[in-house]
């Protein structure tokens, strides 16, 4: 068996668990490439397998894959701005500043102060072009 595959090959016989194994991955929107590595399986046979699939269903599948990934993104970005909030809070409390060096407080207020010029350069440029940021969860367009 080739490493991290899931089905050795057999000449191109393939159980009805290679095939269910092969719809499962095209119906979780995996690629051709992704299928044909992990399953050990010809990207013709893939092809064959994704022929017999509805084409409704893997419209749906197409659909439902890009949102899930924009939704990804911004609930980090989402957290990784409330985290930043969070140690902003945080480091101003008099009793934290005295415990550090000017100098390490010095690199921590240029690199929190680099992030925030870098989100603002970026609402600005997009609101510039016409676009205001939504929450991907919404229904606005």
């Amino acid at each position: 068996m080739v490493l991290g595959t899931v089905f050795p090959m057999n000449n191109g016989k393939h159980s009805e668990h290679v095939r269910a194994a092969v719809m499962a991955s095209l119906l979780q929107g995996k690629t051709p490439g992704e299928i044909t590595a992990r399953c050990n399986v010809s990207k013709a046979y893939v092809s064959r397998v994704k022929k017999s699939i509805s084409l409704e269903l893997l419209k749906q599948v197409e659909t439902n894959r890009g949102p899930r990934l924009e939704e990804m993104v911004f609930a980090c970005l989402e957290g990784n701005l409330k985290a930043q909030l969070a140690i902003t809070n945080a480091i101003g409390d008099a009793t934290w500043i005295r415990k550090n060096t000017a100098a390490d407080l010095a690199v921590l207020y240029e690199r929190l102060g680099d992030k925030e010029a870098r989100i603002l350069e970026l609402v600005t440029q997009q609101e510039d072009a016409g676009d205001t940021p939504a929450d991907p969860g919404s229904s606005a367009p």
